[in-house]
Formats: C-alpha cells, structure tokens, sequence
C-alpha cells in the first residue's frame, strides 16, 4: 500500500473514531506491562520501556471525558512521537488507514462535543464510519493534565 501525504490512522476508541497523521504514529503493540506512577493525572495509566525508550501510556477516555473502560489485555497501545516526545495511547483497535483530502477534513464546529476540541483539529464524515476526529497531537503532547509526566 502507498501512503499519500494525508494519510490518517483510524482508531477505535468506545464507540468513536479518531484519525491520527501517519507519519505521527511509530508503531502499535499489544498492551505491554507496564509500570503505574503514583500521584499522576488518572488519564496516565502507566509508563514502560520499548527496546530502552520510555513510553508514557495515556487513556485518551479520561481526557476527553469518554465513558471509562476497564483497560486490559484486548487494549492495542498505538506509540505516537511528536518532537522528541513518546507516548502511546490506548486504543480498542486499529481500524484501517486512509487517505483524506484535505479539502473534506471540517473544522470542528458545535456539533462536536466541547471536551473533544482541546484534542481534535479537524473532522471528517465517513460514509461507514461516521465522523473521523483527527487528533492533535501537539496538543495532545502538551496536555496540562499530562504535561508533567512525560518521558523525553
């Protein structure tokens, strides 16, 4: 398969689905051991070491106030690097990959739920899926509710 320059990463999360830039995401895994940090914002579910890089694992449910799920072993963690910055977020599964023209990615508007837009930077309607809400992952990264605990 090509990878044209806008292509997205589908996740599923619940019942939603978020896109997330290609070339952001490094790699997915299956839930690994991990390792909780006490006094920690409770959207990080704990950090752990992939081949000696640290990875902070965030539940993009709590952050976005999502009805919580009991994370465990069925959970993909999807590792994503912005600058220098590792982390990886929770996910039911990865759906596919697609390409999106730019021109039919929306702005989010009122029909988006408030405590999606700190997040999301755009939507696309999928005739399948419904809408697409593609992260952003600069502001994913500097998240004040996780700022503090992230691993360089």
């Amino acid at each position: 398969m090509e990878i044209a320059g806008n292509s997205y990463s589908i996740l599923n999360i619940g019942d939603k689905y978020f896109g997330v830039e290609i070339f952001g995401v490094r790699e997915i895994i299956q839930l690994p051991k991990f390792t909780k940090v006490p006094n920690t914002h409770k959207s990080i579910i704990g950090v752990f070491n992939l081949r000696g890089e640290i990875y902070s694992i965030i539940d993009l449910r709590v952050l976005i106030e999502m009805p919580a799920n009991p994370v465990n072993n069925k959970n993909l963690v999807v590792l994503l690097r912005y600058e220098s910055l590792n982390f990886g977020v929770i996910v039911d599964k990865v759906v596919d990959i697609v390409d999106i023209d730019p021109a039919d990615l929306q702005q989010p508007d009122r029909d988006i739920p408030v405590s999606y837009k700190k997040f999301v930077s755009k939507y696309y309607k999928h005739d399948k899926l419904g809408n697409i809400y593609i992260l952003n992952i600069a502001a994913l990264s500097s998240a004040e509710e996780i700022a503090g605990y992230r691993y360089r």
